[in-house]
């Protein structure tokens, strides 16, 4: 009968570290999928923050280009009308 109760216990025992060990297991698991998600938040937080920034600066960049071909422009009417003063000039001269 000693043997039959310490057999029991062993068998209980086993049973306890395997649900123990399986519980642990699944714990962990669920540990590194949190960790992994909130990695990635973090990630896609700062891409996005990096994101916009790039957008404002391309945002910038067109307007300033934009500026520079208006006085393209300017400059460019401005050589028309002395062009065509100099040609006034040589057939009045």
């Amino acid at each position: 009968m000693n043997i039959d109760i310490a057999i029991l216990i062993s068998v209980i025992s086993v049973g306890f570290a395997i649900f123990f060990g399986i519980a642990n297991i699944h714990r962990n698991g669920k540990r590194d999928t949190e960790e992994t998600a909130e990695s990635r938040a973090t990630m896609n937080t700062m891409l996005m923050t990096k994101l916009d920034s790039i957008s404002e600066d391309i945002k910038e960049m067109r307007r300033d280009f934009k500026d520079t071909q208006k006085e393209v422009q300017i400059l460019h009417d401005r050589v028309v009308v002395v062009e065509e003063a100099i040609k006034r000039l040589d057939i009045q001269g």
